[in-house]
């Protein structure tokens, strides 16, 4: 199981996931869904084989999303981290 999902917003337009890498060595499958966490929406796998210590960055378009990741190790995937929304709005 992973521990606890971060999101921060670094600059307009990404979105920078951070997380306390899994136990064992493996890598890191990062999500993402164009909708809040409590709408349960449909996740598309955003990213494979990211190093267990991250962090992600995420270029986005303006717009609500929600993450999540889950830990690979000998072609095993863990259960979904938590969930976070982000929000970004359009501008400089």
């Amino acid at each position: 199981m992973i521990a606890l999902l971060f999101a921060f917003l670094v600059k307009t337009h990404t979105v920078t996931l951070s997380w306390t890498p899994p136990p064992s060595l493996g890598t890191v499958n990062v999500y993402r869904a164009s909708a809040t966490c409590a709408t349960q929406p449909y996740y598309t796998r955003i990213a494979i084989y990211v190093p267990p210590d991250g962090p992600y960055v995420d270029p986005v378009s303006p717009g609500t999303y929600s993450y999540y990741i889950t830990a690979e190790v000998d072609g095993a995937e863990s259960d979904p981290s938590n969930c976070v929304d982000v929000s970004l709005k359009g501008g400089k």
